[in-house]
């Protein structure tokens, strides 16, 4: 599952404390390192939400928390 404008990693650690895949990207890299030490084992990017750096249907949820009016298109 990938969450765009993962931040911190809350919804990630939900996601990983139940079994699941998580995968997450935000803008922010201080974010993504916080989220990095609480999941090391996820994968987690830095990056804009316009371009993803997954492939077309590589995941079967993609969440977007409080992160998709902050898209530019």
């Amino acid at each position: 599952m990938l969450d765009v404008g993962s931040g911190v990693g809350a919804f990630l650690r939900l996601v990983d404390e139940r079994g699941g895949e998580p995968h997450g990207i935000d803008a922010s890299s201080s974010l993504i390192a916080f989220a990095r030490s609480r999941l090391p084992g996820a994968d987690l990017r830095v990056g804009e939400m316009e371009q993803l750096p997954w492939h077309d249907n590589a995941f079967d949820l993609v969440t977007g928390f409080n992160s998709f009016f902050f898209a530019n298109d």
